[in-house]
């Protein structure tokens, strides 16, 4: 090969590469604080201010933007708010004399989202021990901490801090030692444990509590970053004052309340495709177990792999299985269809024989579209979707009036553990069955609570109903 073509050929590579690279940026544009205007980032910071306020009567001082996204409007909005002190992991630079400071040394305690990872930890630390000798700030996701395996790692990370000798500190009370110079000085680092994604959700809420209550053992300091906050019951209202009024030996209160944003949301330009193609999703990414899943109005995404995870499921635009093959997935957290949204398992004219899908769900689901887990006709082109409230949390199911192409599950197993229920928020309809197309209730375990709804099946064949261990308190 002469040196021309393979000069050639490098610039392709280049170009190609800038190109992926050119798409895969565009496929994200924008998020709640970055690329979005004015008006529709300030009402999001200050109704997200406002909520916090009237539920639980505490002004918040620190913000970070969900995703770690924000822009030179976001500084603006945060700017005209004096009560604010502190922006985390901001992408751009505050000017000089505006009333905050940026907090950007980062310490990674997960090595990916959801995971923490003490030797992750441990290699980013001793890189950074010695450049970031003011303050470090770790960022991670309690909600997603749901095995003991992760809560471990995020303790030994802890013990270890504790062994060097840090300051813990909220992110506003590193504001004041920057600000106040009567406070004593340290020679020691400052430790802001940055917890993220502090939700009124099922799925969001409980799950922190044990990485809290370990940091309260241990008498450590946190900043709790909150949004999704409008739904607070009483219930949690309660049991956040009881972390909030924790204090440590001095008497000075352990845990802050950060800004995280008002809803977490983003948008996104993606064309949709198939659920296992990296293209069709914002990130570049498939999603993971601690991943949210958005699908936005105007896209269609397939769902065509057996083994789909994803935290949360928001459906904006549209998500079919694939009518060819089996698939399924597993939402972690809660099941959103939105207005305008349609989640449907589609069937396949021509067809000779039915085909089941299957999804397992942790957390809530609600629709506020359109949803059918059974179309087409039963022994042939018949596509059903089956439905598990599985996991140790509470799931509301909450959905419109049923009709044989809205609000319309086919079966639905319940197999909670630890005392958990599957709660009505709605009337609950499983479509009709038949021999050649099984349509059931199948209470494994559990507690479901009907309240004043109740749960229909509907199957004309003597298998709707199977019972094992499971009570029923209407």
């Amino acid at each position: 090969m002469n040196i021309f073509t393979t000069c050639k050929s490098r610039f392709f590579v280049i170009l190609f590469l800038f190109v992926a690279l050119s798409t895969m940026i565009s496929a994200q544009t924008t998020w709640e604080f970055s690329g979005t205007s004015y008006a529709f980032q300030k009402a999001h910071f200050d109704s997200a201010t406002n909520i916090i306020k009237t539920k639980l009567g505490i002004q918040m001082h620190s913000f970070g933007a969900p995703y770690n996204q924000n822009d030179t409007t976001c500084l603006r909005v945060i700017n005209e708010d004096t009560n604010y002190k502190n922006i985390m992991f901001s992408q751009v630079t505050p000017s000089a004399g505006v009333g905050f400071i940026s907090l950007t040394n980062r310490v990674f305690i997960e090595s990916a989202t959801g995971v923490p990872d003490s030797a992750y930890f441990m290699a980013s630390y001793l890189s950074k021990k010695s450049t970031y000798t003011d303050y470090m700030v770790m960022q991670g996701h309690p909600y997603a901490w749901t095995t003991d395996a992760k809560q471990l790692e995020f303790q030994k990370i802890v013990n270890f801090l504790i062994s060097e000798g840090v300051v813990f500190c909220t992110p506003y009370e590193y504001w004041q030692y920057v600000t106040d110079l009567s406070i004593p000085r340290t020679s020691k680092v400052h430790v802001i444990l940055k917890l993220d994604d502090l939700r009124a959700t099922t799925s969001y809420f409980y799950p922190c509590f044990t990485a809290y209550n370990f940091l309260v053992s241990k008498k450590v300091k946190a900043g709790f970053g909150v949004n999704n906050m409008w739904n607070l019951t009483q219930s949690q209202i309660d049991t956040l004052n009881y972390y909030l009024r924790q204090t440590d030996t001095a008497g000075t209160l352990l845990f802050e309340l950060w800004n995280h944003g008002l809803d977490h949301s983003q948008t996104s330009s993606t064309l949709g495709g198939n659920w296992s193609s990296p293209s069709t999703w914002a990130s570049g990414m498939v999603p993971t177990a601690a991943d949210d899943a958005e699908i936005p109005a105007g896209v269609t995404v397939t769902l065509d792999i057996s083994n789909a995870v994803c935290q949360n499921l928001i459906v904006d635009g549209t998500l079919v299985t694939l009518n060819t093959a089996a698939t399924g997935l597993t939402v972690y957290g809660d099941v959103d269809i939105n207005s305008g949204g349609s989640f449907t398992s589609p069937a396949l004219t021509g067809a000779t024989s039915n085909i089941v899908h299957s999804m397992t769900v942790y957390g809530d689901f609600t629709n506020n579209g359109t949803f059918d887990f059974r179309m087409g006709s039963a022994g042939t082109t018949m596509r059903m979707l089956n439905t598990t409230f599985a996991g140790n949390l509470n799931s509301v199911i909450t959905v419109g009036t049923y009709s044989s192409g809205n609000n319309d599950f086919n079966s639905i197993t319940i197999n909670k553990t630890g005392g958990a229920k599957v709660i009505c928020g709605s009337d609950v309809f499983l479509d009709q069955g038949s021999s050649n197309g099984v349509s059931q209730l199948i209470l494994t375990s559990g507690i479901v609570e009907t309240g004043n709804y109740s749960i229909n099946a509907l199957s004309t064949t003597t298998n709707g109903c199977c019972f094992s261990i499971c009570t029923i308190v209407c």
